[in-house]
């Protein structure tokens, strides 16, 4: 009974790295489009900014 349940989590991880595999090589091409990489670069930035703002606001 044991074995039945551990295949069927080694399996079931299978399946779901795979997919995740294949969804990420065609999310691949939207995210390394310029116009992309620059917009996720400005909301990196703009939190890191947020971040700091607030740290460097923060009593001790």
């Amino acid at each position: 009974k044991s074995v039945l349940l551990a295949s069927i989590h080694a399996i079931e991880g299978i399946i779901w790295l795979s997919f995740i595999s294949l969804s990420l090589d065609r999310i691949k091409a939207f995210i390394t489009r310029p116009k992309t990489r620059k917009i996720i670069e400005g909301i990196s930035g703009t939190v890191l900014i947020g971040f700091g703002v607030k740290l460097g606001t923060e009593q001790l």
